[in-house]
């Protein structure tokens, strides 16, 4: 199966839409669905709409779908947004959608932070029901790392009012204060990602059966192990998937909404300190280390800083 997704101009989709000459979809379940259509050679043309942003959306046998992209755009761009999809003979069309394993009613958690020196640790759980795919497929959502910082914080917004999540930022100065008490770095992630399914499925109606996606960081046993608080009910089974949020949307969007309050915090923290800050742990962050530790007093700066890490231990012995 092949996808070419085009960002266009409302003209463009007009245009779009008097070729096919298509009605306007009033299906209320997809509110971002402009209109769809299908054409002789099987290749189907979807339009969205979120926001100011316009998607048309090709899919279908390859040549045909190259050929059909074409009337309305330039070689060199539609090859640029191709996408190619390995079809399972044991999925129906619908799930191989953006190569997913699975659009049903679903949660998903995911996590940011855990390699940064500076910021916090967020943690995401989403959910995700069929109807809400068109809206994601509209943003173009997917695994945050393939997404730049503007586009995260451009859809972040708008993507957090319209999918019903659970966000927790934990502070630097929390991770300390939880390592200090001889947590691992497993365990207050397992917790944290714990905790956001149970004040997700409080504060919605999720149906009791709904599965739960992890994108794996530890074995499951050793993750139940781990808890301190009960986990949700054993009626919403919970899997683990490395990678996860290239195969389930609930974990793509949770590592999504976690990026944006991640970068959220991270330009609060640049504004507090007065400088760009490089993300990571690297040499690069080494360096901007040392030249807050000469303006700032360790008081001052440690709650930015996870000061577990080795690049601030070997500071203290300069």
């Amino acid at each position: 199966m092949t996808y070419i997704k085009l960002k266009v101009d409302e003209a463009k989709i007009e245009e779009i839409r008097d070729f096919y000459e298509c009605e306007y979809s009033e299906n209320p379940s997809n509110p971002y669905l402009l209109f769809q259509t299908k054409t002789d050679d099987g290749v189907i043309v979807n339009a969205y709409k979120s926001k100011n942003m316009f998607t048309i959306v090709f899919s279908g046998e390859k040549e045909a779908t190259i050929s059909e992209a074409s009337i309305f755009e330039d070689e060199e761009i539609i090859m640029a947004s191709l996408t190619e999809v390995e079809e399972n003979k044991n999925n129906n069309e619908d799930n191989r959608l953006n190569g997913y394993k699975d659009l049903t009613s679903q949660i998903g958690s995911d996590e940011v932070g855990v390699g940064d020196l500076f910021g916090p640790l967020v943690v995401c759980a989403s959910y995700i029901e069929p109807k809400d795919i068109p809206f994601l497929e509209s943003l173009n959502v997917q695994d945050s790392k393939k997404m730049s910082d503007s586009t995260i914080l451009s859809i972040g917004e708008e993507l957090g009012k319209k999918i019903r999540s659970s966000v927790i930022v934990c502070s630097s100065k929390k991770l300390c204060s939880l390592k200090d008490q001889g947590w691992s770095m497993h365990k207050i992630m397992a917790n944290l990602h714990n905790q956001c399914h149970l004040n997700l499925i409080k504060s919605n109606a999720i149906p009791n059966n709904t599965i739960i996606y992890i994108d794996q960081f530890e074995s499951s046993d050793l993750y139940f192990k781990y808890l301190v608080t009960p986990r949700p009910k054993e009626s919403h089974h919970i899997h683990f998937e490395t990678k996860g949020e290239s195969s389930y949307p609930s974990i793509a969007v949770s590592s999504v909404l976690a990026r944006y309050h991640f970068l959220l915090s991270w330009n609060k923290m640049e504004k507090e300190l007065g400088t760009i800050i490089p993300k990571g742990a690297s040499l690069e962050v080494d360096k901007c280390l040392n030249s807050l530790l000469k303006k700032y007093d360790r008081d001052f700066l440690e709650p930015y800083i996870k000061t577990f890490f080795r690049n601030y231990q070997e500071t203290k012995y300069q």
